[in-house]
């Protein structure tokens, strides 16, 4: 594969293909390998902030049928238009926003967010953070 001297190898479009039913997830990362292991990781702790792909994970059994596929790599100030590119053509079902960079949370994300939040607030760990 050639790659412009000013392109990172690691910089760029992905996608995370359920390849049992086909659908998936589009993001872009400085870092594709450090977002790999981001994602998988709150997967995997059922901590995924998208509620989509986390209720996919959570699904199936052999959580190999998630695959992280890199697809376009590019310079790092392209990353946003590039993905929205992606998104508009390809449709991603995963996505919460249609919007490349942008965080839609429903209204099911948003209520265990406030929670989480009260919860912290009411405990011990904020006694320390007010001291």
């Amino acid at each position: 594969m050639y790659l412009p001297s000013n392109v990172n190898a690691n910089c760029g479009i992905y996608r995370i293909v359920n390849k049992a039913n086909g659908k998936f997830y589009i993001g872009s990362s400085k870092d594709l390998s450090e977002r790999r292991g981001e994602h998988l990781r709150l997967l995997k702790l059922k901590k995924h902030p998208n509620d989509y792909l986390q209720k996919a994970f959570n699904k199936v059994e052999d959580k190999s049928v998630f695959e992280f596929q890199a697809f376009i790599f590019c310079k790092e100030e392209d990353l946003l238009s590039m993905e929205q590119s992606c998104m508009d053509i390809m449709k991603p079902e995963y996505n919460l926003s249609k919007i490349a960079g942008k965080i839609d949370h429903t209204p099911e994300v948003r209520a265990k967010m406030r929670k989480r939040k009260k919860e912290f607030f009411e405990s011990e760990k904020s006694e320390e953070f007010r001291k």
